[in-house]
């Protein structure tokens, strides 16, 4: 279990990080935001 918890809170960490990321991206270059979200949903 306490494997199970440790990758859902990386998971967690992650995800948390990326919607940063491109917060900080919007912030600094609103057109770089598009091709950032089609780089993230294609993998």
């Amino acid at each position: 279990m306490i494997k199970n918890s440790k990758k859902i809170f990386i998971t967690i960490f992650v995800l948390v990080f990326q919607l940063n990321a491109s917060a900080l991206l919007l912030a600094k270059d609103p057109k770089q935001i598009p091709s950032f979200r089609i780089r993230n949903l294609s993998g």
